[in-house]
């Protein structure tokens, strides 16, 4: 992920302004770049605030997520759109107006195709037919709009008043519908079933919201960009919030 900011801060001459050019619209105000605390300004919107920040970062990590967690996970999809873009060297015209404007997640038309994306985000729902393993869940998608999403994972259960532990297993899942509003998949679930260390446990309906987010692996030597479902309301951050995707 670094490597692929890194990459951006060393071209972001080329996609973005600098603080102060007339494609931003309003000047940028006595804000230093690279300091989370004053990058953004009243005049600018939170994608904004964020590039300008993420310009003075000189190659720092911490720098660059400070400035990332400027912006609220919900509305962080016109940053992550320009980041994108920026990273595969596209032109980022699209992206650069989403920037300006209220950074609110998109709910309308579906961002444009990204170079390497295996398919447009229009046409993700037939896509995603079939099974999925993800991060931190695995997703079976239906043609008829159902869904099923489901974790596991080991645990160790301590025993109280002794040095032995008992290893187990946690597993959950949820069934229920997905469907899209321009780039975010809705899964509305109608009831969760779980089991932690043999005790079966039950949860109501609810709602979860992902973002449609296509990324490079520098890992990966495919050519294609990779799926990475955001979770929206999450607040544990990426390692629990994301699900990077790949088919069974």
């Amino acid at each position: 992920m670094w490597k692929s900011v890194a990459c951006l801060i060393v071209t972001l001459a080329a996609c973005v302004p600098p603080p102060g050019s007339s494609l931003w619209g309003a000047p940028a105000g006595s804000a230093e770049p690279g300091s989370p605390a004053t990058a953004a300004t009243t005049t600018d919107s939170a994608c904004v605030g964020a590039v300008r920040c993420l310009a003075g970062c000189a190659a720092d990590p911490t720098c660059f997520q400070a400035c990332i967690d400027l912006v609220d996970p919900v509305e962080r999809g016109p940053l992550d759109a320009l980041l994108a873009c920026n990273a595969a060297g596209g032109t980022c015209e699209a992206e650069l107006a989403g920037c300006r404007g209220d950074g609110s997640v998109a709910v309308g038309p579906t961002a444009p195709s990204l170079p390497g994306q295996p398919v447009a985000n229009a046409d993700i729902l037939p896509w995603l037919v079939g099974a999925w393993i993800g991060t931190n869940h695995q997703f079976v998608f239906t043609a008829d709009g159902q869904v099923r999403r489901s974790a596991g994972g080991a645990m160790i259960e301590d025993h109280a008043g002794t040095t032995d532990d008992r290893h187990c297993v946690a597993v959950s899942n949820d069934l229920g519908t997905v469907r899209q509003e321009g780039d975010v998949l809705i899964m509305e679930f109608a009831g969760s079933a779980s089991t932690t260390c043999g005790i079966r446990e039950a949860a109501g309906p609810s709602v979860v919201r992902y973002r449609i987010t296509w990324f490079d692996n520098a890992y990966d030597d495919t050519a294609d960009l990779q799926l990475v479902l955001v979770d929206l309301d999450c607040t544990a951050g990426p390692m629990w919030c994301n699900d990077a995707m790949k088919r069974r």
